[in-house]
């Protein structure tokens, strides 16, 4: 299942049926970008961004069944743990995978989950990249 965009049917001042995933990359580049929720062994949220000629991918990796609160951001696991919440950034042709980092989940509704996040990793070229200031509202 892909689910993807972003609706609205009331007239709710706080833009709180938008979907959004917005984070800081290595304390420069502040992304801002509408995710894509995909499920299948795990829950996928996605969003791409292009600046200039670079392109940028964030996906975090959370278990099917979701719950509020803090949850550990670990190496990613490729796929060998359904549980684990794990995360990863494109930026150009490099791919950076989470050594460790925070993922919590603050609301969780029928249509939506939403959440903050922050996370480091180094791919096996010594590339490191460090996501702060993470937002995510994004459907379930």
């Amino acid at each position: 299942m892909v689910t993807a965009g972003c609706s609205s049917d009331n007239d709710d001042d706080n833009n709180s049926t938008e979907t959004y995933l917005n984070y800081t990359l290595n304390g420069v580049d502040d992304v801002e970008t509408n995710p894509e929720t995909m499920t299948s062994l795990q829950r996928l949220v996605r969003g791409d961004f292009q600046s200039g000629t670079v392109h940028h991918s964030l996906s975090l990796w959370t278990p099917i069944e979701i719950t509020e609160g803090t949850h550990a951001i670990v190496a990613n696991s490729s796929g060998s743990n359904l549980d684990a919440y794990s995360a990863s950034v494109w930026v150009g042709s490099e791919i950076v995978d989470s050594s460790a980092g925070t993922l919590v989940i603050t609301e969780i509704t029928e249509e939506y989950f939403e959440g903050t996040f922050t996370f480091t990793g180094t791919n096996n070229n010594g590339t490191s990249a460090t996501v702060t200031e993470g937002t995510f509202r994004a459907f379930r």
